[in-house]
């Protein structure tokens, strides 16, 4: 059974370029060997032959004490540093549902722009219904008569348009709900003491599950099948809530251009036709 650990804020503090100090360390002894492989080869080629090496070369490919000293240091730092914790592996996950909401937003444009066609009978028919000429009414019917099977709504496309709002609705929550807590330095310190206690790596000893059922976001870790969840809608001790209203939603929505330059902004002919657009 999967245990919930309790919960934590406290954070792990590294220093600030242990790769750069291995690579230099290392890299400087690496150096001292190439040399000092290079001066036995030659030693030993001439010694055959009757050639003599000068004194001092081989303390030229000796490794100092300071040398070793410095590399074991880098590679004691190295050794408890985390480049890649819990706020990386979160937006990790963020991303990769991003991914999938964006392309399911491409399936909802197709679908929507297909639909948004009856956009001209429906203005044509309102337009009508305001003047109060019948003869506006009998132009509207001659249209649908003349129309009729390209107006027709296709129960197919209705099922993807459908299907799609599912699915952006789906994977923008969970990319929200992984980015939002990446953005949270509690949720962040939480998930990080997680893998320190557990010993576990982030790079391939986690896996993360989006659980809208429970609003929380739970990582577990393979090593132990230990888990740990932070909730983020303000239920649990670290208070995060990343919900936003209905309302709230709807009026963020508005002013994006993927509303303002969509069909029911702009209308049938400035949408389809870029003519008679807003000022």
């Amino acid at each position: 059974m999967m245990a919930v650990l309790s919960l934590s804020v406290s954070g792990l503090a590294y220093g600030a370029s242990p790769l750069d100090d291995l690579v230099n360390s290392s890299g400087t002894i690496v150096n001292q060997m190439d040399l000092a492989i290079k001066t036995v080869a030659g030693q030993a080629v001439n010694a055959s032959n009757g050639y003599i090496s000068p004194t001092g070369m081989a303390e030229n490919g000796k490794i100092t004490e300071a040398q070793v000293t410095a590399y074991n240091n880098a590679i004691a730092i190295m050794a408890g540093s985390s480049f890649y914790g819990a706020e990386e592996f979160l937006q990790d996950q963020g991303d990769a549902a991003l991914d999938q909401m964006e392309l399911a937003i491409g399936d909802f444009v197709d679908a929507a722009t297909e639909i948004a066609t009856i956009l001209e009978v429906s203005e044509m028919a309102s337009d009508a219904q305001a003047t109060t000429e019948m003869t506006d009414d009998q132009k509207v019917a001659e249209f649908v008569e003349t129309n009729e099977v390209t107006l027709a709504l296709q129960q197919e496309t209705v099922d993807e348009y459908n299907q799609s709002l599912d699915d952006v609705e789906e994977y923008a929550q969970e990319a929200a709900a992984y980015i939002g807590l990446a953005n949270n330095t509690d949720a962040v310190a939480f998930f990080d003491q997680g893998a320190e206690n557990n010993n576990s790596s982030f790079a391939d000893e986690a896996s993360a599950t989006f659980d809208i059922s429970n609003n929380r976001i739970l990582i577990s870790w393979q090593n132990t099948n230990n888990g740990s969840a932070v909730y983020f809608d303000g239920t649990d001790g670290l208070a995060i809530d990343l919900f936003k209203s209905s309302s709230q939603i709807l009026t963020d929505g508005t002013s994006e251009l993927f509303y303002t330059t969509g069909p029911t902004a702009l209308g049938y002919e400035c949408f389809f036709n870029n003519t008679n657009c807003p000022e």
